[in-house]
């Protein structure tokens, strides 16, 4: 059977038991172009496959890991239908690496993000300034990931009610990001730009709007934010593989809210869960990774809550 012929029944398979299943099948495609439509699944030997897991780069990363785990997936699948005898993927996995260590802005480097969104282009572009900006502001003010905001529709956001709609996001849920009316005032301000400014005000139209009409894509809006960084004047040097990232300003929503709760003598523990469904963790346990992102003022309350999130644990100590 051909690579592709196989790749297409198993993500219909996987879906035929309700699961959205997006991300392992964009792998597997990832994989398909990687060698080529017409491979026959008998020719994939382990060895090709490690070049496929490899590919980007030698140093190994997460994604080595998300790739290996889309890939098994789909080779026990084969071997149970008999597509294959064995399944060619090495099961010598190297360590994980750490985890990135996320960086929080600071409220003047926050301010300066926003400021050189309109001040980071050199030459005439297609994209508007004031759409990369309300885009950084939107994602910080919510705590957005940055791939909802960019999924962003007209009809999705309901100023009537202050709240926004987030479809099939991670773990393929909705919620519902409600906002104050201060945030209000901000996406009032870039709806009246858009108003001016963009032909298309359908419903159903991105919020991101090109200057040719097209909608911007979340892979521009990636390249652009380090332009932004750049032109900001905001590094790190503490080590780390990684330069602050746009996904940084969701890490530093959740730590600035729980800051903000701690400094109001709020019971951090009891709307913990709240800040989690907010964000739309699936489990509330997710949310400790913002408390190991702050020192001194929430350490009581770290330690609070991993008591909370991990009762079993104290049993043992």
């Amino acid at each position: 059977m051909m690579l592709n012929s196989a790749i297409d029944k198993y993500v219909e398979y996987r879906r035929s038991l309700g699961e959205s299943f997006k991300t392992n099948a964009n792998l597997l495609k990832q994989f398909c172009n990687y060698l080529g439509k017409d491979m026959n699944l008998l020719e994939i030997t382990a060895s090709i496959t490690s070049d496929f897991l490899q590919s980007g780069g030698n140093e190994i990363t997460r994604k080595w890991f998300t790739r290996h785990a889309a890939l098994s997936g789909f080779f026990r699948w084969c071997m149970s239908r008999g597509y294959v005898s064995k399944i060619p993927l090495t099961m010598d996995k190297p360590k994980k690496p750490q985890r990135i260590t996320p960086y929080i802005y600071s409220d003047i480097e926050l301010q300066k993000l926003f400021s050189a969104a309109m001040t980071y282009q050199k030459r005439p572009s297609l994209t508007y300034p004031e759409c990369v900006k309300a885009i950084l502001q939107l994602t910080y003010v919510l705590g957005l990931r940055i791939s909802e905001t960019m999924s962003l529709r007209m009809k999705d956001v309901d100023l009537a009610n202050c709240c926004i709609t987030i479809h099939e996001s991670k773990f393929y849920t909705s919620r519902t990001v409600t906002f104050n009316e201060e945030v209000k005032r901000l996406i009032e301000k870039f709806f009246s730009w858009r108003k001016d400014n963009c032909k298309i005000s359908d419903e159903d139209t991105s919020l991101w709007i090109m200057c040719n009409g097209s909608s911007m894509r979340l892979n521009c809006i990636n390249g652009i934010f380090k332009k932004i960084r750049i032109e900001a004047g905001i590094s790190r040097n503490d080590n780390t593989r990684y330069q602050p990232r746009i996904h940084d300003l969701r890490h530093t929503f959740a730590v600035n809210r729980l800051r903000k709760w701690y400094q109001d003598g709020k019971d951090v523990q009891t709307l913990l869960p709240v800040l989690s469904t907010y964000l739309g963790h699936k489990q509330v346990s997710y949310t400790t990774v913002y408390l190991t992102m702050t020192t001194g003022l929430l350490s009581d309350a770290a330690n609070l809550f991993f008591e909370y999130a991990n009762p079993k644990t104290n049993q043992h100590e």
